[in-house]
C-alpha cells in the first residue's frame, strides 16, 4: 500500500490528465485506502468525494471529454486536493 503523500502525488499528476481513465484510478485509489483517508478527511466528506467520482468513473468514457465533463472532473479534483493539502 503507498503512502498517503504518494497517493496525493499521484491524483495531482492524474488532474492533468482529465480522462475517463484518471477518473477511474482516482476512484480506485482512493476506494483502495479509504483507512488512510479518513485520517485526514472527515468520512461524512470523503463518502461525498468518493460517490462523486464514482459517478465520473462510471459515466460513458466520453463524457469527461467535453467542457462540462472537464469542468466536472476538475472541480472534484479541487475538492479532494483541498481536503488533503489542507492536513497533510
Amino acid at each position: 500500500m503507498q503512502n498517503l503523500k504518494q497517493i496525493i502525488d499521484e491524483i495531482k499528476d492524474l488532474k492533468k490528465d482529465a480522462t475517463h481513465k484518471s477518473a477511474l484510478r482516482i476512484f480506485n485509489l482512493l476506494g483502495n485506502n479509504k483507512k488512510l483517508f479518513i485520517k485526514i478527511i472527515d468520512q461524512h466528506n470523503f463518502e461525498f468525494i468518493l460517490k462523486d467520482f464514482e459517478k465520473v468513473a462510471y459515466k460513458n468514457p466520453t463524457a469527461i471529454s467535453d467542457a462540462r465533463g472537464l469542468e466536472e472532473f476538475n472541480k472534484l479534483c479541487e475538492n479532494l486536493l483541498f481536503h488533503c493539502n489542507r492536513l497533510v
